[in-house]
């Protein structure tokens, strides 16, 4: 799923609901019925066109409800407007064709409840009567009793079985499904709050009633929308919508939005199959996806014990691979605890508080050549630890550096196999290597006039390369080795995010705004993505994979609302750029 084209509302104007699309004035094109709010905070109704978001009409009356409906003969469509009096504005002229004095409930809903072939429109709220107007301005056509509870929200539902529109009524713990010939309850369904949508919601040919899954529901035997099965015991069950088949009671589960997804890693991290991405997000929950399908495949509430609130601090993934077993997910975040995780099981298998240092880095390396990965931690002091990635347990530490640096660091082996950390030093002017099978500091480079943004790292002994963002958003490509400088290009501005498009960087893979880019050894950016929502890539987070013939790249990254993957191969008609 992708932004077909964003819509900015008119100038000093909000757009609180978005009410229909259709073709309100009868010229073969829709539009968007919404309302927009002013500075003086009334809700008026609008008519907005469909390509630009410019507005075609808008109202003098506060409405809170607005439906759209054909109750008459001419091409045009009626609005209908809850207030006092209830009003029915054609949607060419925007002249008011009646009006009832008695007014239009809170809660307007159009459909066909009389006729197949006619249109009519019913209104309720809670404790008023349930009322079904047709093209009439003199009475409601039909009214029954209130429906007994507080009404959250309404719609229409086109049964399968029947030929008229049933009236669908959500309360904060009840779905009512009336007909509207008799105001009688055809169906009763338990939970609900809030909005909520009816449709074949996966392409099954079936229909499915779609709300926010409420607190108190059991929905242990509720698998996710692919079909995997839930697997946390311990989830937030605010935090998903569940969809009920109409015609079993059989229920599925999606995740709502959680962003921000600022840490993210890609591998195979169940064994045989496919790779899968872990993303920690907003809330302090972490979730494992399918990295081909994008299906969540594991979630766990409260990693690191932060409640809903989550982590102030950046917070950072890793993945410490071991001889015959499963890999561990590392993640770290300022001054919580460290904390590994197996992830098929998402049970803790270590955490390591380093001297209570706020933890700014972490990555994973095998130091010592036996083929297990130890964890490397960059604290708040500028001190790089070895953590043994089996147990947790610190190895060795290297001195305290400056207070409060906050370091960023990338770790490598030379072509002699050692292995070695690069960190931010010096208020992230300066470099720091550190060797780690000793934790001592060997060597301090200055590499330029400006902050260091982030780094990253790609290639072993003499291929080892290094590329550095600064704050100027400038990208400098070194050798590891030497910190030699390869080549310098400018990015784009405010760019977050660096990886090698080629093996031997002369293409870079960048993040800035909603967008991602080809930068190329002239500094050419090229946009490769469609906007991908706010921080994209923050912290300089993702993974990029070079295809195999070399011809494109497979991207993972996450923003502020998604996580996206997409493979991308270039244009060679454009490869050079285009006006």
């Amino acid at each position: 799923m992708q932004v077909e084209r964003l819509l900015v509302a008119p100038p000093n104007q909000l757009i609180p609901k978005l009410h229909a699309v259709a073709d309100v004035d009868g010229d073969g094109q829709p539009e968007i019925v919404a309302s927009l709010q002013g500075p003086g905070m009334q809700s008026l109704p609008a008519i907005l066109d469909w390509s630009t978001g410019a507005a075609k009409w808008i109202g003098t009356v506060s409405a809170k409800s607005i439906a759209v409906a054909q109750l008459d003969a001419d091409p045009a469509l009626e609005l209908v407007l809850s207030g006092t009096p209830g009003l029915v504005i054609d949607g060419m002229t925007h002249a008011v064709e009646w009006s009832w004095a008695g007014g239009f409930n809170k809660f307007l809903l159009a459909g066909h409840f009389l006729d197949p072939s006619h249109t009519a429109f019913a209104t309720l709220d809670s404790g008023n009567p349930l009322q079904i107007f047709s093209g009439s301005p003199y009475a409601p056509v039909t009214e029954f009793p209130p429906v007994g509870l507080i009404v959250e929200s309404m719609l229409t539902y086109t049964s399968q079985t029947g030929s008229l529109d049933q009236i669908v009524v959500q309360g904060f713990e009840t779905t009512l499904f009336l007909d509207p010939l008799s105001g009688a309850v055809i169906r009763e369904m338990a939970g609900g709050e809030g909005m909520f949508a009816i449709g074949d919601l996966n392409a099954q040919a079936r229909p499915q009633l779609m709300n926010l899954a409420y607190a108190n529901d059991d929905l242990s035997a509720c698998p996710f929308g692919d079909g995997t099965l839930f697997q946390a015991d311990s989830f937030d069950t605010g935090r998903f919508f569940r969809g009920t088949h109409l015609d079993d009671g059989s229920c599925q589960k999606w995740l709502g939005n959680r962003g921000s997804y600022a840490a993210l890693a890609r591998a195979n991290l169940a064994g045989a199959g496919s790779d899968l991405v872990a993303a920690y997000s907003e809330g302090d929950v972490l979730t494992l996806f399918d990295a081909d399908t994008g299906a969540p495949q594991r979630v766990l509430n409260y990693v690191l014990g932060e409640g809903d609130t989550g982590t102030d601090a950046q917070p950072h993934l890793a993945v410490a691979t071991h001889l015959g077993t499963t890999p561990t997910l590392v993640l770290a975040a300022g001054d919580s605890a460290t904390r590994a995780l197996d992830p098929l099981s998402l049970e803790v298998r270590w955490n390591n508080s380093v001297l209570g240092r706020y933890v700014s880095a972490v990555a994973a390396i095998d130091t010592d050549g036996d083929g297990n990965d130890e964890v490397i931690l960059a604290t708040s002091n500028a001190e790089v630890a070895v953590l043994d990635g089996t147990t947790g347990v610190t190895l060795r530490q290297s001195a305290a550096g400056e207070a409060w640096s906050s370091p960023d660091m990338v770790t490598f082996r030379n072509g002699q196999g050692q292995a070695y950390a690069l960190i931010t030093a010096g208020n992230r002017f300066r470099l720091d290597l550190v060797d780690l099978t000793t934790a001592t500091l060997v060597a301090q480079t200055n590499v330029g006039s400006a902050r260091i943004k982030a780094l990253w790292q790609w290639g072993e002994g003499p291929d080892c390369r290094l590329a550095i963002l600064d704050e100027q958003s400038a990208i400098s490509v070194r050798e590891c080795a030497s910190l030699a400088e390869i080549n310098r290009r400018q990015a784009p501005p405010d760019t977050v995010f660096v990886r090698q498009g080629d093996a031997a960087g002369t293409s870079l893979i960048v993040a800035a705004g909603q967008l991602l880019y080809e930068l190329d050894a002239a500094g050419n950016a090229i946009p490769i993505s469609n906007p991908l929502g706010n921080a994209l890539a923050k912290g300089n987070a993702g993974d990029v994979r070079i295809l195999p013939d070399g011809q494109g790249w497979q991207i993972t990254v996450g923003s502020d609302t998604q996580i996206s993957m997409l493979e991308v191969a270039p244009d060679l008609l454009f490869a050079d750029g285009f006006d």
